[in-house]
């Protein structure tokens, strides 16, 4: 196989260095098989471009009002094109806090490409926390047979000791590397 490629990689060469066009070979269809002028069906990717989230939600730092009792939140769901289906916008409290303004869970119909802006003001018992933060999310589920989406952001954020671990683990079932073949890091370079 490496003589064949290697044969041929020198043919393409010296024809290239002789000024010599390589002409591809000819070849005909089985008489059994007639030519179609038809084009064959563009693959989703190449119809529609590479595959996009159809939206992105971003959340503002919450404001506090009122001696930090009250807090004032926004959101922004940024859409790259116009979306037919219902997208499910909804604020998760934590305990002990209300709302005060605005509207937990809604459905959005027919929205247009572009920023969408969204605000909520809580009254707070307890100051928001990991373990019990504000949670908005945004929900789009199709009603003809296709992949939804879901976005989600949280504050405060998760803190980097609360992050699940960086470590590389393998997949269940997978028993690990013996010792011998594990790769070892030494002044930058992988030795084994």
């Amino acid at each position: 196989m490496k003589h064949v490629l290697s044969l041929g990689v020198f043919a393409l060469a010296a024809a290239c260095s002789h000024g010599t066009p390589v002409e591809p070979e000819a070849r005909s269809a089985p008489p059994s098989v007639a030519p179609t002028a038809e084009a064959a069906e563009p693959t989703s990717e190449a119809a529609h471009g590479p595959m996009q989230a159809p939206f992105v939600l971003l959340l503002s730092r919450p404001t506090p009002e009122a001696d930090g009792r009250e807090l004032a939140v926004s959101a922004t769901l940024l859409l790259e094109r116009p979306s037919t289906d219902p997208i499910e916008l909804e604020v998760r409290l934590p305990r002990g806090a209300t709302l005060l303004s605005g509207t937990a869970r809604q459905t959005l119909t027919a929205l247009p490409r572009g920023k969408h802006g969204f605000s909520w003001r809580l009254a707070l018992a307890q100051p928001l926390t990991e373990a019990e933060p504000l949670i908005v999310t945004a929900d789009l589920r199709p009603a003809h047979d296709a992949y939804g989406a879901h976005a989600e952001r949280r504050f405060p954020e998760a803190s980097a000791n609360t992050r699940r671990s960086p470590a590389v683990r393998p997949p269940p079932g997978r028993p690990p590397l013996p010792p011998s073949l594990r790769a070892t890091t030494t002044h930058g370079s992988s030795t084994r």
